[in-house]
């Protein structure tokens, strides 16, 4: 089976697994229908036609030193890599040559200390850490001190896997996090502003979520749908129709539909472009910032699963993480690894 069968058989998969019961009762005719109906869309079964890669770019994954327990999302500042260790409870830091440089924090719930951090960005000469374990944000000095930290909702979901996901923030100081979640009322952007105040933005949504050029971009890769039997209200995961938004005074806006079943996971931006790395067809894509297709940087094998990118000017290149095999890769213009 090759890789773009697999990916649709697990695609397909995914409604099975996904359907859920709030009442947790058997589901009815109603919702099958409906899942049925985008099982049998010829478009999740039609060949994509924008794998076409100009093999431009190569890939690595044996120049770090050390592996990771489960790396998760990362950031490149001058010339490091700060990557979360999510089984580790720490960040690490990096040369871009691979070489460990430093480690930050321990396991616990007090300053410099964490709980399944997924995510670190980089903003007004601060590190902002989501601590997801600990339903918080840590944000650290330049030098990787303590500085500050923002409270979030604690998630309480019957989902196992459930938690913050990812974190984005603005000149402002606003700080925005999206979660993975089953409950709808996790299942949307949450913006904390510097006075604390928490806002909501957009509905039924799992995604990832990237601050550019005074712009916040974000991209979904499951949406909650709900269907009405008797007086039970049934909820059930899509993974199939993805968009990409931009969010505009607090209001999630289109900027274009992704390819159907595209499935993007965390994306990265370098001022022009919009890097998407798609689950489903194991591709690494780069868009314009209108959300218009241009060119596949490189197709991955079967063996490799991405989580988080990132992108590093100074080099061209883009960091990816692989929570299962405890690797970051590098994927790079040829002749620049």
């Amino acid at each position: 089976m090759n890789t773009i069968r697999k990916s649709i058989f697990f695609a397909i998969a995914a409604i099975t697994i996904f359907l859920i019961l709030l009442s947790g009762c058997s589901s009815g005719p109603k919702i099958n229908n409906i899942a049925q109906e985008m099982m049998d869309d010829p478009r999740l079964h039609e060949n994509r036609s924008i794998v076409e890669t100009q093999k431009r770019y190569t890939f690595s994954e044996d120049f770090f030193e050390t592996n990771l327990s489960e790396p998760a999302g990362l950031t490149i500042v001058n010339g490091q890599i700060v990557v979360c260790d999510r089984a580790g409870n720490c960040l690490k830091i990096f040369s871009t040559a691979g070489k460990l440089i430093q480690e930050v924090g321990k396991t616990g719930n007090d300053e410099l200390q964490f709980i399944a951090p997924c995510q670190v960005v980089y903003c007004n000469e601060k590190y902002y850490v989501l601590d997801s374990g600990n339903s918080r944000v840590q944000i650290l000095n330049s030098d990787f001190s303590f500085s500050d930290e923002v409270e979030l909702r604690r998630i309480d979901d019957f989902d196992s896997d459930s938690g913050y996901q990812d974190l984005a923030v603005d000149q402002e100081g606003n700080i925005y996090v999206t979660a993975y979640a089953i409950t709808p009322q996790y299942t949307k952007v949450f913006k904390v502003t510097p006075n604390g105040r928490i806002n909501e933005i957009g509905d039924h949504l799992i995604g990832y979520i990237e601050y550019m050029n005074d712009t916040l971009f974000f991209a979904n890769y499951k949406t909650l749908y709900y269907a009405q039997e008797g007086f039970q209200e049934q909820t059930y995961v899509m993974t199939y129709e993805n968009h990409l938004y931009k969010i505009v005074d607090d209001i999630m806006e289109v900027v274009s539909e992704l390819p159907f079943g595209f499935n993007p996971s965390d994306f990265a931006c370098d001022g022009d472009h919009i890097y998407l790395y798609s689950e489903r067809f194991q591709t690494l894509d780069c868009f314009d910032l209108d959300g218009n297709y241009i060119e596949t940087l490189y197709q991955f094998n079967g063996d490799v699963s991405i989580k988080y990118i990132s992108y590093d000017e100074t080099t061209d290149s883009l960091f990816a993480t692989s929570p299962t095999e405890g690797k970051i890769y590098r994927i790079s213009p040829q002749g620049e690894t």
